[in-house]
């Protein structure tokens, strides 16, 4: 990986700027309308977007990579979404099977998403 310190603080920014997009909608929607599924995917639409865009523009500033560094960068987003989650929840009692049996699936996109930049960026450099 190139640019490791700038990785994570990419993974971090993922992390912030989707937090606090669900927490706002949380905030903003009423309760039936969060715990249906189209809030669920819609969830999962802004965690797409906001990694494919990061992915994007960390690929572009570290002058382009390889498909290695990009299932890397995802892993390492990954890890940093699953960490700051559960400091996230130190605050809040949670169950911790529950979070990795509903929520941490779901950042199984995050890997496919930043190698498929990678390859979309090579293909339009070809």
């Amino acid at each position: 990986m190139r640019l490791p310190v700038r990785a994570v603080l990419y993974g971090l920014t993922t992390w912030v700027v989707w937090v606090s997009l669900v927490v706002g909608a949380v905030e903003a929607l009423p309760e039936a309308a969060t715990g249906t599924a189209l809030f669920v995917t819609l969830k999962t639409g802004a965690l797409v977007t906001i990694v494919l865009g990061l992915a994007l523009h960390y690929l572009r500033r570290a002058g382009g990579a390889s498909t290695a560094e990009g299932l890397l960068l995802g892993l390492l987003w990954t890890a940093v979404l699953i960490v700051m989650d559960l400091c996230h929840y130190l605050m809040v009692p949670f169950d911790v099977g529950a979070y990795f049996a509903t929520v941490a699936p779901g950042y199984v996109v995050v890997p496919v998403l930043t190698t498929l930049a990678v390859r979309r960026g090579q293909d339009v450099a070809a």
